[in-house]
């Protein structure tokens, strides 16, 4: 996309994948209707839409019919046309059974539009007849006027960039219809990406590009690349363009099909199935694709990165290549060659591409010893592919590549295919051609339901378990309740899930900005000895007693800030918890809330005295120097800092940045 990177660095911040848990609240809010949506706006405050002074008032502002007008065109194409599933009914929570769109002040945070299923989860979508496990409904949020694009990029086209923002977040409402809780998170992002290039015509989505190109080793769930950029799923839409380009269109759509009752991989599995082909076969293939350019619009793309180059003897690479992603090796040499792999770590395949100087490729696939006469070609190539599969955590492979000369008794390696490679150019070593044109993320990372999930008080949640509700310490009051799922605690999972699953989490703050948080979960072990024995872990804090508990008790503070910990398993209603808290302020106040909890599990009784009245309206970003005041301590999120939204909305936000930053502390525990 044209825009400034310079001017967009400090705003694509990432956020975490289920920040925004309510819908915006607009003052005065009026409500325009099409055939099938139902778009909701304000002509006041700052999130009022444009209008003209001599509108009648009996019609919508033009702007608010122009993108009514955007949605039904999304409609036609991607359900009547492309043959997608009419999402769930929201039944009459946005005002009827329509698709809900908000129009808010959003580009200013440097997020265009997002896609929430807010927990809307119905599992079988009743406009099917397909059945449906984990459908769900969800609603849409856009900027109201879209008027910041001028700044950030005076050349910019707002009607092309407007009408690639709306296909894309419609295409997530209708993936919302097939699957809303798919472990692939690439795959919501590199497919609406796929949708609004398809659909729109628009080359917007190639601004994308690098940040895939210049990490073709990378896997598919890596979300950031070499730089961290944050941007690499949306660059796979062109994996979904290589099987639309090979295929046929369809295949995308048959993909999201699969996903209504298989998960991840397998739904790959099926639907290419169908066309007698493999996800293995087609990763080597993309990989191949992406060195020749071999696409519709491929002399306009970067080329790919060159992992490194060599002739007669091994070759190793850097760092390997993460599953099903590839690194593609220059060979050079004067003479014909036999080339292998050996000393992996894992399925590897070997390809070998030599391109000619009329503009086609031979592909030789034939593993695993493959001979080929590289001074016969104009540029010759080894593409290795990582044949692992990984829905997070992305194994890297090693192995050493070989090319040795080869006596009369072995003969060339047949070709396997030849194609095209009008489009071809030199890639360039640890790097690509191009470079990002200062991309403003098209949307933020499709929401799924359940990953974190915020409510205003304990009473009002909702999980797989029941929770402790204590006494609020003494100071105190509840900020916040919430669930959050097991996997968003990464390398922490151990110290405060142990047992997989979801959490429930209370925060409280008092006035001075200290913060305390309680963090439960069901557990199969019976003390906190048996969890460190199991998981062991050398603590550098102490065991006491709190009546009959054990307790261990940490000081993990550091030069960043104050950190107090303790963690109990505490029996409840026939079942064990397993039971951290933390906060800023003491040792001893952390104590007292492992006393509350105790207490509560023996039903004694709770007091929670709730948060004060949470300003109306939060339009800026949160900076680091307001983050660190809210949290009382500047310890950096797994996912970063957090934009805020709009409304009521803006309380779930902010206090998921502090939820995020506290829960996943980057500093690992002392081993």
């Amino acid at each position: 996309m044209r825009l400034a990177l310079a001017a967009l660095v400090a705003m694509l911040i990432a956020v975490p994948a289920a920040a925004q848990t309510g819908r915006p609240s607009l003052l005065a809010e009026q409500t325009y209707g099409t055939e099938h949506f139902l778009l909701h706006y304000t002509l006041t405050g700052p999130d009022a839409v444009p209008t003209d002074a001599d509108r009648d008032n009996d019609a919508p502002p033009p702007y608010v019919q122009q993108v009514g007008d955007l949605l039904e065109e999304a409609w036609t194409v991607q359900v009547e046309e492309w043959g997608w599933a009419v999402p769930p009914a929201d039944g009459e929570l946005g005002g009827d059974e329509r698709l809900d769109v908000y129009l808010v002040q959003l580009l200013s945070t440097g997020i265009a539009g997002y896609v929430s299923p807010e927990g809307g989860i119905v599992r079988d979508n009743p406009n099917t007849s397909a059945v449906e496990l984990d459908a769900a409904y969800s609603y849409m949020v856009l900027d109201n006027d879209y008027a910041e694009l001028a700044e950030l990029d005076p050349g910019a086209d707002r009607d092309e960039f407007l009408a690639a923002v709306v296909a894309h977040e419609f295409n997530h409402m209708l993936q919302s219809g097939y699957d809303a809780r798919d472990p692939l998170d690439w795959l919501y992002e590199a497919t609406a990406t796929w949708v609004e290039q398809e659909m729109t015509g628009s080359d917007l989505a190639e601004g994308y590009l690098p940040y895939l190109l210049k990490n073709p080793d990378y896997c598919f769930p890596a979300s950031s690349g070499r730089g961290g950029d944050g941007l690499r799923w949306y660059g796979s839409w062109l994996f979904m363009a290589h099987l639309a380009e090979t295929y046929e269109p369809e295949l995308v759509r048959l993909i999201w099909e699969e996903t209504r009752t298989r998960t991840a991989y397998d739904a790959f599995d099926f639907a290419l199935g169908a066309y007698n082909t493999t996800l293995e076969e087609e990763a080597a293939a993309f990989a191949v694709n992406n060195l020749l350019r071999a696409y519709e619009g491929g002399s306009r793309y970067p080329t790919v990165r060159l992992e490194g180059e060599f002739t007669l003897g091994r070759f190793r690479p850097a760092d390997g290549v993460q599953s099903l992603g590839a690194d593609i090796v220059r060979l050079v040499g004067d003479e014909p060659l036999i080339f292998s792999l050996f000393e992996t770590t894992a399925d590897l395949s070997l390809v070998i591409v030599g391109v000619k100087e009329d503009g086609t490729a031979d592909v030789f696939t034939d593993g695993p010893f493959i001979a080929v006469d590289i001074p016969a070609y104009a540029d010759a190539y080894a593409v290795i592919v990582n044949n692992q599969r990984a829905l997070a955590g992305c194994p890297t492979a090693d192995y050493r590549l070989s090319g040795q000369r080869f006596g009369e008794e072995t003969s060339l390696t047949q070709v396997d295919a030849s194609v095209e490679a009008a489009n071809f150019a030199e890639p360039v070593v640890g790097d690509t051609a191009g470079e990002p044109q200062g991309v403003l993320r098209v949307d933020r990372p499709y929401i799924k339901p359940d990953t974190i999930r915020v409510v205003e008080r304990p009473e009002q949640i909702t999980a797989q378990f029941d929770p402790l509700i204590p006494d609020t310490p003494a100071g105190y009051t509840i900020e916040l309740a919430a669930t959050r799922a097991a996997e968003t605690y990464g390398s922490l999972e151990p110290f405060y899930v142990p047992d997989g699953g979801q959490t429930v989490i209370y925060e409280y703050a008092n006035p001075d900005g200290e913060w305390l948080r309680l963090t439960q979960s069901p557990t199969i072990y019976g003390d906190a000895r048996d969890w460190l024995d199991d998981i062991d872990y050398i603590s550098p804090g102490e065991t006491i007693m709190i009546g009959e508990i054990e307790v261990l008790v940490e000081d993990l503070s550091d030069e960043d800030g104050s950190w107090y910990s303790a963690t109990l398993i505490v029996p409840a209603d026939g079942k064990n918890l397993f039971v951290v808290v933390d906060g800023s302020e003491s040792q001893a106040v952390v104590e007292a809330m492992g006393e509350a909890v105790i207490a509560a599990a023996a039903d004694e009784g709770a007091v929670v005295i709730p948060t004060p009245p949470y300003p109306g309206y939060i339009t800026e970003p949160v900076s680091p120097e307001e983050r660190t005041r809210l949290i009382g301590i500047s310890r950096t999120a797994l996912l970063t800092v957090c934009i805020v939204g709009i409304g009521l909305s803006a309380l779930a936000v902010a206090v998921t940045v502090v939820l995020a930053n506290r829960a996943i502390p980057t500093t690992e525990r002392p081993q």
